[in-house]
C-alpha cells in the first residue's frame, strides 16, 4: 500500500506539478537556481526508478521470504535517505526562494495547479482515500519495542 501511494501521489501527481508550475516560474524569475532545479528534476526521475526497484524487491521478498528481506530493507533505507535529502533541498532552498521571488500572480497559478491534485484512491472503497491509507500504514508499523503500532 505504501509503495502504491508513493508511486501514485508524489511520483505521478506532485513532482510533475513541481516541475511544470513551481520550478518553471522560478526559472522565469532567476537563473541562480538553475543547477538546483535541474538536480531536483533529475531526482524526480531517480525517485521513479527507485520506486520501481522497491516494488521488485518487495515482490522478491513476498515470493522468497526472509532470504530476500535484507535487500528489501536496504532499498527502503536508500529510498528514505534519498527522499529526505530531496525534500530538504526543496524546503531549505526552493521554498524560501519561491517566497522571495514569485509574484502573487505566480502563486495563483501554482496554487491552482496543486489544488487540483487528485486522490489516487478516488472511487475506491477506502473510506477517506489518502488520509485513511496513511493512518492504516502508520498503525501497522510496529512500535520501537515491537509491541504494537508506532502511534
Amino acid at each position: 500500500m505504501m509503495l502504491y501511494y508513493i508511486r501514485e501521489y508524489p511520483e505521478q501527481v506532485h513532482h510533475p506539478k513541481e516541475d511544470q508550475y513551481l520550478f518553471a516560474r522560478l526559472r522565469d524569475r532567476t537563473s541562480k537556481l538553475d543547477e538546483t532545479l535541474a538536480e531536483l528534476e533529475s531526482q524526480h526521475t531517480q525517485g521513479e526508478a527507485l520506486v520501481r526497484e522497491l516494488e521488485r524487491a518487495l515482490t522478491r521478498y513476498e515470493l522468497e521470504g526472509s532470504s530476500a528481506f535484507l535487500a528489501f530493507r536496504d532499498l527502503v533505507e536508500k529510498y528514505a535517505k534519498f527522499y529526505f535529502s530531496h525534500m530538504r533541498l526543496e524546503e531549505e532552498v526552493i521554498l524560501p526562494a519561491a517566497r522571495r521571488l514569485l509574484t502573487p500572480e505566480d502563486w495563483t497559478v501554482v496554487d491552482a495547479a496543486f489544488a487540483g491534485n487528485r486522490d489516487p484512491f478516488a472511487g475506491a472503497d477506502l473510506k477517506g482515500g489518502l488520509e485513511k491509507l496513511f493512518l492504516l500504514i502508520v498503525n501497522i508499523i510496529p512500535a520501537p519495542d515491537g509491541l504494537g503500532p508506532a502511534i
